[in-house]
């Protein structure tokens, strides 16, 4: 067989497409190639009539994939924003608890930061007076 006839397909034809894939095959096999004149034409139109059927299949099987393929993309962008929208407001509520939970840890943070202020100053205050009477005892 020549080589232009060699098949790139990528997947294997089955059912009526692989029959009418056997019938192309055996009508170039069988001279339809190279000397086509010489093929019964009654069987050629009919090989051309069920090709066209199959490509017509073929093409309408295509379109209903996209279709619900299109629709199954549909339905996931509507659960995708039904889970937004209903997330929102979970979401609002934790957002405004953890903004008082971090104001509450500032209000701490300053008590603390004032309270270690005081007490570094009366332990300033401490080591001044302890060295004012240890001067005070050396003199």
């Amino acid at each position: 067989m020549d080589k232009h006839l060699t098949r790139k397909a990528t997947t294997k034809p089955t059912g009526e497409a692989q029959d009418i894939e056997a019938r192309v095959d055996d009508y170039l096999a069988s001279g339809g190639l190279f000397n086509p004149e010489m093929m019964e034409h009654d069987k050629v139109r009919e090989l051309l009539i069920d090709y066209r059927a199959a490509v017509v299949t073929a093409k309408l099987e295509r379109d209903g994939y996209r279709e619900q393929a299109e629709a199954v993309d549909d339905l996931i962008a509507a659960a995708v924003e039904e889970d937004r929208k209903s997330l929102n407001p979970i979401l609002s509520q934790r957002n405004e608890q953890l903004t008082r939970d971090l104001a509450a840890i500032k209000a701490s943070y300053n008590v603390l930061a004032e309270h270690n202020e005081k007490l570094t100053k009366e332990l300033a205050d401490e080591r001044l007076k302890r060295s004012s009477e240890t001067r005070g005892l050396q003199l």
